[in-house]
Parts: structure tokens; sequence; C-alpha cells
């Protein structure tokens, strides 16, 4: 009897079928930009949904490493709008969220910075708990 990979690990080729198609999905990100329904719906479910950000922090990151500044930017402004209309979990998730795009594309850091700054009524420290783990900006 001849084992395949399918046989040992069945999730084998749907995770790798899940990469391809991350890949496939970055790709165009990269080419086309992130477009404005995109972001707001992505920010949207972060602030709103309590689980998003944990289950799906690895293509989240994945999204922001493919975004270009403009897109970033875009990102950073779509979440300072909706952050205000959010409870305090919802925009400490953005601030996670905000953390991790201005990992990925580093040209945002001063924006991602001045949003955290406004919500510091919100979520006191938030904006030195973030210069402890991203740095200054500049």
């Amino acid at each position: 009897m001849s084992r395949t990979y399918r046989d040992i690990w069945p999730g084998l080729r749907r995770r790798e079928r899940k990469r391809e198609l991350m890949e496939v999905f970055e790709a165009r990100l990269r080419k086309d930009g992130a477009s404005e329904p995109l972001v707001e719906a992505l920010v949207r479910a972060i602030a709103c949904d309590d689980a998003f950000l944990k289950v799906h922090f690895r293509f989240i990151r994945s999204l922001f490493c493919a975004l270009d500044p403009e897109g970033a930017r875009a990102t950073v402004g779509c979440a300072a709008r909706v952050a205000g209309g959010t409870s305090r979990e919802g925009t400490a998730r953005l601030a996670e969220a905000l953390v991790a795009l201005a990992r990925a594309v580093p040209s945002v850091l001063p924006e991602v910075q001045q949003a955290l700054a406004a919500w510091e009524v919100k979520l006191p420290g938030v904006q030195l708990k973030t210069l402890s783990v991203l740095g200054p900006a500049g």
C-alpha cells in the first residue's frame, strides 16, 4: 500500500491551498492597492468582533505587509474614525492592529502615534506602550 502525504497529513493540502490563495490576494493588493471598502471592512471587523483579530492575526499582518504607504495611511485614518464610535475593547484591538501596521509599513509610524495619542483618554498609557514596542518616530 502506498501512503501519500494526504494520508499522513490530511490538512497539509488545505493549508497549502490557503497559502496559495493568500499569495494571489497579496499580489493583487500590491498591484491594485487597498480599496476603501476593503479597508473599512477590515477595520470594522477588528473593532466590532472580539475574536477576529486573534483568529486572523497572521492573515491581517500579511495584508499589512502587502500595503503600500497610501493604503496604510488610509487604514490608520479609517481606524481613527471607527475608534470614536467603538468600545474600549474595540479601540484596544484597533491599537494592537495599528502597532502591527506600523511594524509592516514603518513610514506610517507618525500617523499611528498620532491616532494612539487621540485614544489616550479611552486607553490610558496606550501611546507609551506603543513607544516601548516600536520605538520613537523619526
